[in-house]
């Protein structure tokens, strides 16, 4: 008994940045009724094979009883058969030649050759016109059960709660405390544009709070004074400084996509980029630091005032003691990682400004006493319209 195998090859397509590479390659279950599933195969057990519609939107597995298949034509070119196919003819060596329909007279002829796809049984080659047939195959078009992938747009809104804070060089002052953190607010469209079944680019239109707030207790603690005639000096301190910066903000994320076995939700990865554009903030002090000297209060400084903040292109044109200045355009890299599973996704993303945000005539003069740049942590979740 002989079986034509069709061989095929299946194009590779690069995706962005050729960060990963989809396969567009898939498994065959050739079925008893002379219908083809183009399949990715999970599982073959004892009684049933597990497998996901090739290029299927629908991640679900399905179960197919294995009596109700011949074989199954793997991507990679093996064979794997289950049952043959019989066709009864008369006389074929049985016992009883009166009776043709007798299971004596049943004789096994060949499987016809595999149809090729988008084509139809010819019934020249795969129907015998000849009487001694009792049962022929019928004539059946190429059917196939997968689902076509379709290239898909979701529309969403974002909500979620920022760990705002700064990354800070200070080269002649004393820096804030690396736990400078501030919890700020963010919300905006969330956008999703799927071009593959594993690849995807998620965009936003956020509103986001950034800054920081620095616990001045410990702030005091940092500042190293020099000794003078043998004075030690030394400040102590209680209370914050507590920065907000508002930003509207743009990011595009090129996403990898990666279905669960349940087939029923995704875990995604991606890095990207943001742009932002700070339109207010203000700052609000609420803090005393003490200054001692060999163990003597010789000041103390209270301040409690709220500071407001003015934005500027590039540099101030003077310097207002009582504004503070923030450059407009912030940018920077932006990741996220996160678990979709119907019209929701819960996730973490972050953005790191590549950014000075307060600038200053001495940096104007080409001097940088000090950097800051905005660091963002933010846990999300998403709801998608359709």
């Amino acid at each position: 008994m002989k079986t034509i195998l069709t061989d095929r090859l299946f194009l590779l397509m690069p995706f962005f940045f050729l960060i990963a590479d989809f396969g567009f390659s898939q498994d065959i279950i050739y079925k008893k009724d002379g219908s083809a599933v183009e399949a990715e195969i999970q599982e073959v057990s004892d009684e049933f094979i597990k497998y996901r519609l090739y290029n299927s939107r629908d991640d679900k597995i399905l179960v197919l009883n294995k009596n109700d298949a011949l074989s199954i034509l793997y991507k990679n070119g093996r064979v794997e058969r289950f049952s043959e196919k019989t066709v009864l003819v008369p006389g074929g060596g049985g016992q009883d030649p009166t009776n043709p329909l007798s299971t004596d007279n049943q004789v096994m002829l060949p499987l016809p050759p595999v149809p090729k796809k988008n084509s139809e049984y010819e019934a020249s080659e795969h129907n015998q016109t000849t009487a001694d047939y009792i049962k022929t195959e019928e004539t059946t078009e190429f059917s196939s059960e997968r689902d076509e992938f379709r290239t898909t747009f979701r529309l969403g809104i974002q909500g979620g709660i920022n760990a705002a804070t700064g990354i800070y060089t200070n080269k002649t002052i004393t820096p804030p405390p690396s736990t400078s953190i501030g919890l700020t607010y963010t919300g905006g469209l969330a956008i999703e544009y799927a071009i593959a079944r594993k690849f995807s680019l998620n965009m936003h239109l956020l509103y986001k709070g950034k800054g920081d707030k620095i616990d001045m207790g410990m702030y005091a603690q940092d500042i190293e004074f020099p000794v003078i005639n043998n004075y030690i000096i030394y400040a102590e301190g209680d209370g914050n400084s507590t920065s907000t910066i508002h930003y509207g903000e743009f990011s595009i994320v090129p996403t990898l996509v990666f279905p669960s076995s349940s087939g029923k939700s995704s875990f995604i990865l991606g890095i990207g980029g943001y742009l932002g554009s700070a339109f207010s903030g203000k700052q609000t002090n609420d803090y005393t630091i003490r200054y001692y000297q060999n163990g003597n209060l010789t000041n103390e400084d209270e301040v409690n005032n709220t500071v407001n903040m003015s934005i500027v292109d590039f540099f101030p044109e003077d310097q207002n003691q009582d504004l503070l200045y923030i450059r407009r355009i912030d940018y920077g890299l932006y990741s996220m990682l996160g678990w979709k599973f119907s019209k929701f996704m819960i996730g973490l993303s972050s953005s790191r400004g590549m950014v000075e945000i307060e600038p200053d005539l001495l940096i104007q003069r080409g001097e940088k006493p000090k950097e800051t740049k905005n660091l963002v942590l933010t846990l999300f979740f998403n709801y998608y319209f359709f």
